[in-house]
């Protein structure tokens, strides 16, 4: 590099540093650097720049050294942005693959990355955007640009670009299934108020030249004046003859009429671009391409098949490999009124018209990252809800059902997904509109109906249909519900949020499993002895000031979290979807989500806990027909204790609940013989409940939610039958019970096995 463009009086301090980086780029010609402002305030740094040489001899347009250009509009951006990178010789072969499309006339722009130089160049600097042109150089020279398959021509992006959707799927799968080549037409929607700009809508599909109905309503509707800045124009799509690819660059130039109408000769387009243009006004009217903003205008989409499937990485395009092999391009070319359709080729003005893949499945499947969700359903869609559905679709997801017969009001905007012009629609309602604003093409069968209420046969045909069950209705009832013993069924998540925000739960379990939704919320209860979070949530819920410091005077709600952020919502919203997406999958067996945050909404982090296997016990004459569902270390500890106590008898409480509903009891811990029990190897009389240090910590810890539901003794060395000294024991808490309309339980656990019997006095005759 020369000394006078090293002085500082020549270049500030951000242009020395940033030629000094270049001038230490190994491959780089340190002499050959300079620097210079051109007079419409554009900055160049022109350079020469050595590239591999080959092992092996073969036919290559790319010299051993190479004139390399970098331009910044303006000086301040060096050594903050990234250059816009080409080559310094007129004579660049224009035909390599992997330029950025510009004029005849032009630099040839090199491609060097498809998201852009930034990125690279933030992470690694300018080093690493002369890295990357070393690659490009590697690639021309040895000819391996379609390792991954083929490149499609980039696009500048203009200043002021024509924007709108095309699908490109469509259109491929089109040609594919016309491979001689050919011609074809879209009705494609304008919409002038977009943004104070212009959006077109062109990935409507073609028209069935064929179908006179099809045809009727595409010509009365492009000769429709402007109504609500809406009005419409054809788009022509021609391609070739798919029996002969060819990997010419044709779109690398093509700016203008002149370089389109002599590219699409040399890549024998032209005769059906031709017809195509005549054919307009024979079947659509003469003014079928007028848009109705003073000019006549088409969109122009151009089919060019290639010698290999189009890179996969690509999103929107067909999963056909053969379709694929299609490159796509699209213009849209405007003129004065006074020129009829034929006179395309030579009084349009060319623009360059971005027809970027609509909100479709795949496109935001590939761009999460993530497979959708599969088909689901969705019970409840409040704060919780409307944020499932928004992630749902958000990801990809196109299919699903909702149940909620609550309308949206003013107070749940504070966290709702649903906006207010959505006020006083019903939630499932809400619910559809925020995924087709979302993605298009979903489906959701939207039920504004109280899912209590929904009719056993219809639940069980919904059940059938589906996937995946989302519970996020934060109603106990519907918990309930859901735990019916269903034959078999989908997988299930529930979630809730408690103690105002601060601990979000979500229960993973399968319909028809025994380890149901309400035996899980017992086992969570439970777990408060272990876990600081539900202990927490239990003694909030057991003070007197709970429902009213809950509830906003005025507003009913089926949940007990109306005074809170969108973004606590969110907080448990985004891990319970996040547990929901893992075992979507990989389900094995039930877990539970505990998620906490902090009274600010800060994160304290997220476990996943596997509740103790399930035991069941009936229904039975020896349990009188109740379910009785049991923990497995439960059972555990009851084996535990009986050898420590062996030989003789002992015996203790059992703790957990009762759903009269569902005829099932729970049973979710187990103490110890309290300490004024008898014992002996033949006889056993349990002192009373409550008296051992372990039940009294686990109550208060448990706040008294769960019930002592029965007994339990052991038969140290014998089977666990009941005897009639072990009945007239359990008919002693019969009195007690029956006041409180409940079963009374009893559990014996013997030397190799388990018995539960249930003495039912309200049924007792």
């Amino acid at each position: 590099m020369s000394e006078d463009h090293r002085a500082a009086s020549e270049h500030p301090r951000n242009v020395l540093w940033e030629l000094s980086r270049i001038s230490r780029s190994g491959p780089v010609i340190e002499e050959s650097i300079n620097a210079s402002e051109s007079e419409d305030g554009r900055f160049v740094v022109a350079f020469e720049i050595k590239t591999d040489l080959l092992l092996e001899e073969q036919e290559t347009r790319i010299l051993d050294v190479e004139p390399v250009v970098f331009r910044y509009p303006r000086k301040e951006l060096v050594g903050r942005a990234a250059p816009i990178v080409s080559s310094g010789r007129p004579d660049f072969p224009r035909s390599l693959q992997h330029l950025i499309t510009s004029g005849a006339d032009e630099p040839a722009v090199f491609c060097l990355a498809r998201s852009g130089l930034q990125p690279i160049y933030e992470h690694a600097g300018i080093e690493g955007v002369i890295a990357r042109l070393v690659d490009w150089f590697r690639d021309a020279k040895t000819k391996s640009y379609h390792a991954d398959g083929w490149e499609p021509v980039p696009v500048v992006w203009p200043e002021n670009p024509i924007l709108g959707y095309l699908n490109p799927r469509i259109l491929q799968e089109h040609a594919a299934a016309n491979p001689s080549g050919g011609y074809a037409y879209i009705r494609a929607q304008i919409n002038r108020n977009y943004l104070n700009g212009v959006f077109i809508h062109a990935e409507l599909p073609i028209i069935d030249l064929e179908n006179g109905e099809a045809v009727k309503k595409a010509k009365e509707l492009f000769g429709t004046l402007e109504q609500d800045k809406t009005s419409h124009i054809p788009a022509v799509f021609c391609w070739a003859n798919a029996d002969e690819p060819d990997d010419f660059p044709y779109f690398n130039t093509w700016t203008s009429v002149k370089s389109i109408v002599q590219g699409t000769e040399k890549a024998k387009l032209a005769p059906h671009l031709t017809t195509a243009m005549n054919r307009l006004e024979i079947n659509f009217g003469v003014d079928c391409d007028r848009d109705m903003a003073g000019h006549r205008a088409v969109i122009l989409i151009l089919g060019i098949w290639r010698p290999v499937p189009i890179d996969p990485t690509i999103v929107g395009l067909s999963e056909d490999a053969n379709a694929r092999q299609l490159e796509l391009r699209t213009y849209y070319l405007q003129r004065d009124l006074a020129d009829y359709c034929n006179r395309w080729d030579t009084k349009s003005e060319v623009q360059p018209f971005i027809g970027m893949v609509p909100p479709i499945s795949e496109t935001l499947a590939a761009v999460s990252g993530e497979e959708p969700l599969p088909s689901f359903t969705l019970i409840g869609a409040g704060a919780l809800g409307s944020a499932f559905v928004d992630y749902a679709t958000r990801g990809g997801a196109t299919k699903f059902s909702v149940y909620d017969h609550d309308m949206l009001l003013a107070h749940n905007l504070a966290r709702h997904r649903g906006t207010e012009e959505l006020m006083r629609y019903g939630k499932a309602d809400v619910a559809a509109v925020i995924a087709n604003q979302r993605l298009q093409g979903t489906q959701v069968e939207h039920h504004s109906e109280n899912f209590l209420e929904v009719k056993f046969e219809k639940v069980t045909e919904e059940i059938n249909k589906t996937e995946l069950v989302i519970d996020t209705s934060a109603d106990a009832q519907v918990r309930r519900r859901l735990s019916i013993g269903w034959e078999s069924g989908p997988k299930i998540q529930r979630s809730e949020i408690f103690h105002e925000g601060r601990l979000g739960v979500s229960y993973l379990t399968e319909l028809g499993s025994d380890h149901n939704l309400t035996m899980m919320h017992m086992q969570l209860i439970a777990h408060a002895e272990h876990n600081p979070a539900v202990r927490d949530w239990l003694k909030y819920e057991a003070t007197q000031s709970f429902l009213d410091n809950e509830l906003i005077l005025g507003f009913g709600c089926s949940s007990m979290t109306t005074k809170m952020p969108a973004y606590k919502v969110d907080a448990h919203a985004s891990s319970s979807f996040a547990f929901c997406k893992k075992h979507t999958q990989e389900f094995s067996k039930p877990a539970i989500l505990l998620n906490s945050i902090d009274e600010n909404g800060l994160p304290c982090g997220a476990t996943e806990w596997h509740p103790s296997s399930i035991s069941t016990f009936g229904p039975s004459d020896e349990t009188a027909n109740w379910k009785v569902l049991v923990s497995q270390s439960v059972l555990e500890t009851l084996h535990e204790l009986r050898l420590n106590h062996a030989p003789d008898e002992t015996g203790g409480y059992l703790y957990g609940g009762i759903d009269e509903y569902l005829s099932q009891i729970y049973v979710v811990a187990a103490s110890s013989q309290p300490p004024d029990t008898i014992a002996s190897p033949t006889y056993l009389q349990l002192g009373r409940w409550g008296q051992t240090p372990w039940e009294k910590s686990f109550v208060r810890r448990t706040k008294g939610r769960l019930a002592v539901v029965g007994t339990w003794h052991s038969h140290p060395n014998s089977a666990p039958i009941a005897s009639n000294r072990d009945w007239k024991t359990v008919k002693g808490f019969v009195a007690e019970d029956l006041l409180r309309a409940l079963p009374t339980l009893m559990a014996i656990t013997g030397a190799h096995e388990d018995r539960m019997y249930v003495l039912d006095a309200t049924v007792e005759t």
